[in-house]
């Protein structure tokens, strides 16, 4: 989804794949909703993985529910924000335009409040916001307990980022 609207990318495969597109189909359209069938679809789904980072703006991964879509689109158009995910999977990656380290901040807080107590990751983001922020967005408490004894039990000897994990773990 972005400001210029949106598309569901659906992909099926085996022996009634075609079928079941159709059938795809002609529920969405029952619905006023536009569909076709891509039998190359590769440069499509190449498109929704690019989406999930930016270069010059700031990328968050939201992870939640199928149930959380409508809201997240709804804050990304609030924000001026466009949205891609993985619906069925309950993860989307809202990216928000290039802007001022403020906007930028003020925007990852907006977020995060919009979605609690969804987990959201900054992935991309100016280095002034990246210190600024806290990139995993995890509080201290019982889930930063938890992460500080799955890192002890896995990397005891801190090789693995050192002090850049979650809770500065």
């Amino acid at each position: 989804w972005s400001r210029a609207g949106g598309a569901v990318l659906a992909r099926l495969a085996g022996a009634s794949a075609e079928r079941g597109a159709r059938d795809a189909i002609r529920l969405v359209e029952d619905v006023g909703v536009g569909g076709r069938v891509e039998d190359e679809d590769d440069p499509l789904w190449d498109q929704q993985r690019a989406k999930q980072r930016s270069e010059e703006g700031l990328s968050v991964r939201i992870s939640g529910r199928t149930t959380d879509v409508a809201r997240v689109v709804e804050c990304a158009r609030r924000l001026g924000a466009d949205v891609t995910g993985r619906a069925a999977l309950g993860l989307l990656w809202l990216t928000l335009p290039p802007a001022g380290p403020e906007d930028l901040v003020a925007g990852v807080e907006d977020v995060r409040a919009q979605v609690a107590p969804r987990a959201c990751v900054v992935l991309d983001a100016p280095a002034e916001v990246r210190r600024r922020v806290d990139v995993w967005g995890l509080a201290e408490g019982p889930e930063a307990n938890l992460m500080r004894r799955v890192k002890g039990r896995f990397d005891p000897h801190e090789t693995l980022n050192p002090g850049i994990f979650v809770a500065g773990i």
